[in-house]
């Protein structure tokens, strides 16, 4: 199931996308496309490293160090506090509990 993340403008969250996978009806997994992977145009978007974080989570960069997407290996772990401490980590806006509702409902 894929949803786009509500907004009102580009710049007010960097989630574009989120995806979430289903297994007999159970979420067993996540991706959250970042919005800094279209802001880069000129740069490749192929993931050239992943990094795991604490939380179930692994960040997908560029080999320019573009964070690309976020996978998340624990949906029913996820929180608000914990997706905003990790994009707060990796330079980007705090989101707010909107653009996470279809995740936070999985």
């Amino acid at each position: 199931m894929r949803t786009k993340a509500p907004q009102k403008s580009a710049s007010e969250s960097p989630i574009r996308d989120i995806e979430i996978s289903y297994r007999d009806g159970k979420a067993y997994a996540a991706y959250m496309l970042l919005a800094t992977a279209d802001a880069r145009a000129n740069h490749r978007k192929r993931v050239y490293r992943s990094v795991p974080h604490e939380g179930g989570y692994v960040v997908d960069f560029t080999r320019a160090g573009i964070p690309l997407g976020i996978e998340v290996t624990a949906p029913a772990a996820v929180t608000l506090a914990k997706v905003n401490r990790l994009l707060t980590s990796l330079g980007l806006a705090k989101v707010s509990r909107t653009v996470l509702r279809p995740l936070l409902a999985a």
